[in-house]
């Protein structure tokens, strides 16, 4: 997940948020110094603050004519699902089962692995004794050959055999060249030997290297398949928790600390309806963009005060308000990942005087504004990781 501005955040402050369940005011209105940071965990409360109804936003039209957002991968666009409950599961248990496939096929090839690294280690072992032996009866073969040369002629070697009968140093001769042929079978022998050890060594190097090809390219299905996995949960949590879409690509809106509860639908000021989240945070908290896209249509709007739109990648527009500033180069038309900063909590608009916090509606395809409360909590809940991956893809993380 893109990495997010670091931001000091007063202990005081965010423990009153987490701890009390009721959002307080940043210290006055200074920007913490940006070398100083405070990480907490998130808190997500089942119920919790209203703003009241004569305060903050309630809602707003989608944009007509919203920013046009290039996909960052045409054969892989974050997109809004709309499916049931348990085709979430099917999909999600498709996926387990193809992930557990994978997982028996990595065990069986490593075990293939471990067996071919035994097996040749056997085998040059054997390998090095059957040369050892080669070369003790070629040595051997060798000496009485030259033992024979030199001995010289007949006479010689019959009275090195102590023959006098013509008989007897004809078959003495026979004895010399029965024994130097026996010592170049055997020498031939263990050399045959030997090259057969060598060979075999070599064809089972080669299916060890070809199953560990193998093996390295099933462990790269493995990730994706993770990935999709988590993105499969996600899914299903959301779903479970009451959404009525999913986004793929979502992240969390507002970095930690940070709390906030379902209004969607609460009565607000002039007959107006609470249309999005109440994300409480202490002043200057980052805000991030909720899923690659485009900033558009960036001012200031009577109740809004300080607001901006994303346009998603998945054709889903994202309205921000009651900012205290924008985060740099925030224009319209600039492009931003998942995660990216984007501005920082305040009180603006008709939300001056309120806890600071960021009104967040949520309009796929541009319609009316959904209750984003279901999809916030599973997603900022997950693993304490925000980004809702891809189906098809390797997310960001």
């Amino acid at each position: 997940m893109p990495s997010r501005r670091p931001i000091a955040v007063v202990v005081v402050v965010a423990a009153a948020l987490l701890g009390s369940g009721t959002p307080v005011l940043a210290r006055g209105d200074e920007r913490p110094p940006p070398s100083t940071s405070t990480t907490t965990t998130s808190t997500t409360l089942p119920t919790g603050i209203d703003v009241g109804h004569g305060g903050d936003q309630s809602g707003v039209n989608p944009l007509d004519d919203p920013a046009t957002v290039e996909p960052a991968d045409p054969d892989n666009v974050n997109e809004v699902l709309h499916i049931s409950t348990d085709e979430a599961q099917a999909r999600r248990d498709a996926v387990r089962a193809e992930l557990d496939q994978v997982l028996a096929h990595i065990a069986r090839l490593e075990a293939d692995v471990a067996a071919f690294d035994q097996l040749s280690a056997d085998l040059v072992v054997q390998q090095r004794i059957v040369a050892r032996r080669a070369v003790a009866a070629r040595k051997q073969m060798v000496e009485r050959a030259v033992g024979a040369y030199v001995a010289g002629n007949a006479p010689e070697i019959e009275a090195a055999y102590g023959a006098t009968e013509p008989n007897e140093v004809e078959e003495r001769r026979t004895i010399v060249s029965t024994i130097m042929e026996a010592d170049r079978d055997e020498a031939e022998r263990l050399l045959a030997r030997r090259l057969d050890v060598t060979a075999r060594l070599s064809r089972v190097l080669e299916q060890a290297e070809q199953t560990q090809a193998e093996l390295r390219v099933v462990r790269t299905e493995m990730a994706p398949l993770r990935v999709r996995l988590k993105a499969a949960n996600v899914t299903l949590q959301v779903l479970e928790a009451g959404s009525q879409i999913v986004i793929t690509g979502f992240v969390f809106p507002v970095a930690d600390p940070h709390t906030f509860s379902s209004t969607f639908g609460a009565p607000r000021s002039g007959g107006r309806t609470h249309e999005g989240a109440d994300i409480f945070a202490p002043r200057w908290t980052p805000l991030v963009a909720a899923e690659r896209g485009v900033i558009d249509n960036v001012g200031t709007g009577t109740l809004g005060g300080t607001k901006l739109w994303v346009i998603g990648e998945s054709g889903t527009q994202y309205y921000y308000a009651h900012l205290q500033a924008y985060a740099d180069g925030v224009t319209d038309g600039t492009l931003v990942e998942a995660g990216d900063v984007v501005g920082y909590t305040g009180d603006t608009g008709n939300a001056v005087g309120t806890p600071t916090h960021l009104h967040f509606e949520i309009h796929p395809g541009g319609g009316d504004a959904i209750d984003p409360y279901p999809l916030l909590h599973a997603v900022d809940i997950v693993d304490g990781v925000n980004l809702l991956p891809r189906p098809g893809g390797a997310g960001r993380q």
